[in-house]
């Protein structure tokens, strides 16, 4: 694992895994799940005042992020999205108005999203979902129960 850190200083996972990241000095680890010793909770994140953020200079081709590939062909790799390599990718999913069905309604609609935590669809997906003020219901795995309990809700 420590070859495949690439420089990180920060790594969003589930509270399962910590234990398997290597010792890093400086690198700040979120949990998604649950509040874990020694780390930032994005449950926490989340709730915080969108405007209580460092002033930061920020050039369209720097990397937003960097997903992995799922090693197909080989190792997994690194494949390194700009902020507007990004953007392209959520933006197609808001722009066809012709399809009321795409849109997402602030406060009514909530997407179930069973797809890998890190797929880059999912992400891309996500930011569409947040941008048009819905809500995303994550599991961590498909379960058939699980899902029709959450759409029955």
């Amino acid at each position: 694992m420590p070859g495949c850190m690439f420089g990180a200083k920060l790594v969003v996972t589930q509270s399962a895994y910590i234990d398997r990241l290597p010792k890093i000095d400086d690198l700040i680890v979120i949990t998604i799940d649950d509040p874990m010793p020694g780390c930032m909770f994005f449950g926490e994140i989340n709730s915080a005042d969108e405007n209580d953020v460092p002033d930061v200079s920020i050039d369209p081709d720097d990397a937003v992020a960097m997903p992995f590939s799922s090693g197909t062909t080989g190792l997994p790799k690194g494949v390194v999205l700009t902020h507007p390599e990004h953007l392209c990718q959520a933006w197609p999913q808001q722009v066809d108005g012709e399809n009321p069905n795409l849109w997402m309604r602030a406060g009514e609609d909530v997407m179930l999203c069973v797809l890998p935590m890190f797929h880059i669809f999912r992400a891309e997906l996500g930011a569409a979902v947040r941008d048009e003020g819905g809500a995303r219901c994550d599991n961590a795995r498909f379960e058939m129960e699980r899902m029709l309990e959450a759409i029955e809700r």
